[in-house]
């Protein structure tokens, strides 16, 4: 979960607002770490580097563990399927686009989620 959220979160950061300097990357994954610990991670499972915690997230994402399955497909069909109000409506295409621009292809596969060139040309239109 931690990784989830540290890579999702880097990802948006820097497809939507800036690149990070390798420094800000460290102390992001530093202060992440002292976070998860908070919640009760234990200490010695965390990386405590940028270098450190990529390596462990490819590795995670190389490996046979990390998967979606036919749960986590029926949630998520349930959370894009649900209904909005007008003005949300408006901002959903967009917001959908941008989730699934951030998902590892992987994951996105098996999610079932297409995703193509024009995808990626309409991502910054979006």
């Amino acid at each position: 979960m931690h990784a989830t959220l540290v890579a999702s979160s880097l990802g948006a950061y820097e497809r939507f607002v800036c690149r990070l300097t390798g420094d800000e990357r460290e102390q992001y994954c530093g202060e992440m770490a002292v976070v998860a610990e908070q919640m009760g991670a234990p200490a010695a499972l965390l990386p405590r580097s940028y270098a450190a915690f990529r390596d462990y997230y490819r590795a995670q994402l190389a490996g046979p563990i990390l998967t979606v399955t036919a749960p986590a497909r029926s949630i998520a069909r349930v959370i894009l399927a649900t209904p909005l109000s007008a003005p949300l409506r408006v901002l959903a295409p967009a917001h959908r686009l941008s989730t699934a621009s951030l998902l590892p292809p992987r994951l996105r596969h098996e999610y079932r989620l297409r995703w193509t060139s024009l995808h990626e040309l309409a991502l910054p239109i979006a």
